[in-house]
């Protein structure tokens, strides 16, 4: 596989988890982290739009002989939305535009949006980035410039 997209997927997993942890340090102060939501938000939308239909359906294609794989992606497909779901329904409850009285479980939210987040990389490093290894080393170009 080509180490770039590694590196990308790894990258871009640890920027999030540490806007993440920057937001959970202020966790307290729901005043202070909502400015800090917005960066949070952009980077996060910006990792999952990069795995769209898309994405999944040439995955789907590459792997249209394999039932276990096309299982996998099926199951990657339905997770992505349901994160991303959950993703819209967070920044939209604790984002700068909202009021300062909204912020009295933003703690507790937090907590298990965070958790979703670090459950989807584990999933992404054991089931994702091994179908991608195979794509990259047939043909799979089309996933490095992604």
């Amino acid at each position: 596989m080509s180490e770039d997209l590694l590196e990308t997927f790894h990258h871009r997993e640890e920027a999030i988890l540490h806007s993440l942890l920057r937001l959970q340090a202020l966790r307290h102060n729901y005043r202070a982290a909502r400015l800090l939501t917005g960066e949070t938000r952009e980077m996060i939308y910006s990792y999952l739009k990069r795995q769209d239909d898309h994405f999944y359906t040439m995955m789907t294609e590459f792997y249209r002989d394999n039932r276990s794989a096309l299982k996998m992606i099926e199951f990657l497909t339905v997770d992505i939305k349901e994160v991303r779901v959950a993703t819209f329904a967070f920044f939209e409850q604790y984002g700068v535009a909202n009021p300062l009285e909204q912020g009295r479980n933003f703690a507790r939210d937090l907590r298990q949006y965070k958790e979703l987040m670090i459950n989807r990389f584990r999933i992404e490093r054991d089931y994702l980035l091994p179908l991608l290894k195979r794509i990259s080393q047939n043909s799979g170009q089309w996933l490095v410039g992604k």
